[in-house]
């Protein structure tokens, strides 16, 4: 998808602090990792964060709908109870023996591995 977004349409590295319904556009009030705020206005917002979060970080305006409220509060936040780890390689090796990287397990303590290598 970023990909299809022309590059100075992009911001990364800021935290949405509020979302304003306007009638034709969306208000969006973020802020940096130094706490300066900014605000901009946009034609869509795509959320890329557990519904949950979302209801805990970000001031809605109008407020959503109650139903929708509950609904988030109820989604479970995958992979919250689980601990993560990254490690990274030279080249992903396991490749090379026809393993795809992605394994899963009933008795852990690795529960799930995914492959993330950029190659």
């Amino acid at each position: 998808m970023r990909r299809d977004i022309h590059a100075d349409k992009v911001l990364t590295g800021q935290v949405v602090r509020h979302l304003e319904r306007l009638p034709d556009r969306i208000a969006l009030s973020v802020e940096d990792g130094i706490g300066q705020r900014m605000s901009c206005e946009v034609e869509q917002v795509l959320l890329a964060v557990p519904p949950r979060q979302a209801l805990q970080h970000i001031q809605f305006t109008p407020a959503l709908p109650s139903a929708l409220t509950a609904q988030w509060q109820q989604n479970a936040t995958w992979m919250a109870l689980r601990a993560k780890n990254t490690a990274i390689y030279d080249r992903p090796f396991w490749r090379e023996a026809g393993l795809s990287g992605t394994a899963r397990s009933a008795r852990g303590p690795m529960v799930e591995i995914h492959d993330a290598s950029p190659i």
